[in-house]
């Protein structure tokens, strides 16, 4: 089955590109976010960060 995209929001952040794809159906509209990341920086330190504040929620 062939997906359309009805809505896409697209932006810049430095060299990294965010994009949100949104599809929207009958029952839902499930959104679907990309990162382009040009380079990782400081990936251990805030991954660790990341980790524990999905842990707490």
């Amino acid at each position: 089955m062939l997906a359309v995209m009805e809505s896409v929001l697209e932006y810049t952040w430095a060299e990294d590109v965010v994009r949100f794809e949104l599809y929207p159906k009958p029952e839902s509209c499930p959104l679907v976010m990309i990162e382009k990341i040009s380079a990782i920086t400081k990936w251990k330190k805030r991954y660790e960060e990341y980790r524990n504040a999905v842990n707490n929620v």
